[in-house]
């Protein structure tokens, strides 16, 4: 149309047709400017280009900690919004570089149950097995009892005792129990919660880093060949790699850093509470179960208990000194306990308030005298 109206300007002095050809001109100018407004506008209009979804969810699972529990069933939860979990027993910044991490959340416990769990742990008939089947020539063996474990391992970190302990790719005897283990944890880590999808095929060539490089299996290196039990929680919130110890120390500053950056934190000895703050912050909403108010519905809770195969039963009481000694190795862990005890207890505040309904009814911080030694999970 517009090309109609050039003819007629062109043609104008002839025809006499001057100023209604200007005036046709005029008019298809403008309707032009208006159609390049609105392409504009549509453009402006479509989504941008924001990268990758992030949909995935790291959970940093501190060995002892209620890591397998809570990943079993914050996986229900996460997945009814669309968000995939990923439980690993590595460091906090395992994740870092994924480009569809939403954010990175872990559960903690208090300082003296957690060790006495890990000492249980140790002691536990498959891990016993695995450390025997591993076990090399003048390599101490794990002390039986609570108490010189603890003193053996006080002793080393005021020894200074550090170094990278990382396993080989190589199994280190070749016993059969070994290779066995190894494939099965292999396997087991190919499945979710560990792998974001079912079936993944993981190489027991890949052994150092498989699972995040730091359960339980890959401790055939450091002394006693089980958990350092040396501020086992804050080292796994500040580490480069998860058996490398000392050297640079844990860095205080970044230990509290990391804990305000995480995007969910929950305790084991506040499980329930835990689980509901998740609820939460993902969904906005509360099951009945919730409402700690309401021992009826309070009680109602079905949640996972993983790794609950106890070895040590009967009341025992630990010494005063072992206590000491024990509060001595865990003093950063402490710390990050209290400081991250204060932000649940805000959150679970914020919640009844959005919410209506009180989660956490025992706000009081739970760093009470230590049960009889367990493996908890």
């Amino acid at each position: 149309m517009l090309a109609v109206c050039w003819l007629l300007l062109a043609l104008g002095p002839r025809l006499s047709l001057g100023s209604q050809a200007e005036s046709c001109v005029a008019e298809e100018l403008a309707a032009e400017d208006v159609k390049v407004s609105m392409l504009q506008t549509s453009l402006r209009l479509l989504p941008k280009d924001t990268g990758p979804v992030k949909d995935q969810v790291y959970n940093l699972h501190i060995p002892k900690s209620a890591g397998s529990s809570f990943a079993l069933d914050a996986q229900r939860i996460l997945k009814a919004s669309g968000l995939q979990i990923i439980s690993q027993e590595g460091c906090y910044d395992l994740h870092k570089s994924n480009p569809q991490l939403k954010g990175t959340v872990t559960m903690l416990r208090s300082p003296r149950e957690h060790v006495l769990s890990q000492f249980g742990m140790c002691h536990s008939r498959w891990v016993k097995e695995y450390r025997f089947a591993t076990h090399l020539p003048g390599v101490a063996m794990l002390p039986k009892s609570f108490q010189e474990w603890i003193w053996k391992w006080a002793d080393l970190e005021e020894s200074g005792w550090h170094g990278d302990f990382t396993p080989g790719a190589d199994p280190v005897t070749g016993a059969s129990m070994e290779t066995i283990i190894r494939s099965h944890r292999a396997a087991a880590w190919g499945e979710p919660p560990y792998s974001i999808a079912p079936g993944t095929q993981l190489s027991v060539s890949d052994w150092p880093t498989l699972d995040g490089g730091g359960t339980i299996w890959h401790f055939t290196h450091v002394p006693y060949q089980c958990y350092v039990p040396v501020n086992l929680q804050s080292h796994r919130m500040t580490c480069q790699k998860p058996l490398q110890y000392g050297q640079p120390d844990i860095d205080k500053a970044l230990l509290l850093k990391n804990l305000e950056d995480l995007w969910f934190v929950g305790f084991a000895e506040a499980y329930q509470a835990s689980i509901c703050l998740l609820h939460a912050k993902v969904a906005g909403k509360l099951p009945s179960y919730c409402n700690c108010t309401d021992p009826v519905s309070w009680s109602s809770f079905q949640g996972h208990k993983e790794n609950q195969n106890s070895t040590h039963s009967g009341k025992k009481e630990i010494p005063a000194d072992v206590l000491s000694e024990l509060d001595s190795i865990t003093l950063l862990d402490t710390l990050l306990y209290k400081a991250a005890w204060l932000r649940f207890v805000q959150e679970a505040a914020d919640v009844e308030k959005r919410l209506g309904m009180r989660i956490l009814c025992n706000v009081q911080l739970p760093l009470l005298a230590p049960s009889p030694p367990s493996s908890g999970d």
